[in-house]
């Protein structure tokens, strides 16, 4: 998996204040947030095809 870094800096920058402990912090790592960001996009994308149909 590969993010660009302008979607990798926009998420870290977006979640890092609310980061409290070493575990947030480390979520916020490139191989770590590549897999929610992708899990996020496939979610919002079936979303977006589930709402596509419904107006249909």
């Amino acid at each position: 998996m590969f993010l660009k870094p302008s979607v990798y800096l926009k998420e870290v920058f977006t979640r890092l204040p609310a980061a409290i402990c070493v575990e947030d912090i480390e979520a916020l790592l490139p191989w770590n947030i590549a897999k929610v960001v992708f899990m996020l996009l496939r979610f919002n994308k079936n979303l977006v095809a589930k709402s596509q149909s419904l107006k249909s």
